[in-house]
């Protein structure tokens, strides 16, 4: 999610963020996403790291809503992208 989001964020205003914290402050900045996502997009980029770097386990159910929710909110990034 994170790094497919990357490229969304590079638009005019030339953000080129390294954090997750900086890509959910830019979508709540820019209404990007309603307020409930912002919430999942925070939680969910948390469990990310936590997978990645804490070798947290995550069960199939939990991975395929991730994969869902990332999929539903990187389709309304690049929709606000275009308008």
């Amino acid at each position: 999610m994170y790094s497919g989001s990357h490229p969304i964020f590079y638009g005019p205003e030339g953000f080129k963020p390294y954090s997750h914290e900086a890509v959910v402050a830019y979508a709540a900045e820019k209404r990007l996403l309603n307020e409930k996502d912002i919430i999942n997009l925070d939680w969910y980029l948390e469990k990310r790291n936590d997978i990645n770097y804490r070798e947290q386990k995550v069960i199939i159910e939990e991975a395929k809503q991730i994969i869902t929710f990332a999929k539903e909110v990187l389709s309304k990034l690049k929709n606000a992208k275009n308008h």
